[in-house]
């Protein structure tokens, strides 16, 4: 039975078994792209000395914020990553049709021990992460310091 399992997860691109990675949230990216450039874009980097500051756009084709984050916020990215199940999404998403226009997006997540990768074109994950990864971003660069 755990064969057929195997099979069909290989088969389908199913990603059942993976598991969230463990450790600090290290960096993110996410990107969401269109004939014009990068319709958004976000990235959380952690800086040498140990400071972990975010990049985002406030709203579609705008300029790149900086905000230098509290552990706080960086636990809010890790939490929409658990609760969205986001570790469990595919390398690729295609449509199943050819399309010759729409958007392209690629999200990663690296953590002390482990990482997620995934990208797509005019195709996407199931569930709200990729989108409550923007939302969370954009609270965040609109915040008053």
């Amino acid at each position: 039975m755990a064969s057929i399992v195997g099979v069909l997860s290989v088969l389908t691109g199913c990603s059942m078994f993976q598991k969230m990675p463990e450790g600090k949230l290290v960096s993110l990216e996410y990107t969401r792209s269109a004939m014009r450039g990068n319709e958004y874009e976000v990235s959380l980097t952690t800086e040498a000395n140990g400071d972990v500051v975010l990049r985002a756009m406030k709203e579609n084709y705008g300029e790149l914020i900086e905000k230098k984050l509290t552990e706080e916020e960086v636990a809010g990215f890790v939490s929409i990553i658990k609760e969205e199940k986001m570790y469990k999404y595919k390398e690729k998403y295609r449509p199943l049709l050819k399309v010759l226009d729409g958007y392209m997006w690629h999200f990663n997540a690296q953590f002390e021990q482990g990482s997620i990768d995934s990208g797509g074109s005019n195709a996407s994950p199931g569930g709200e992460g990729l989108n409550r990864i923007k939302a969370y971003a954009i609270s965040i660069v609109n915040r008053k310091e």
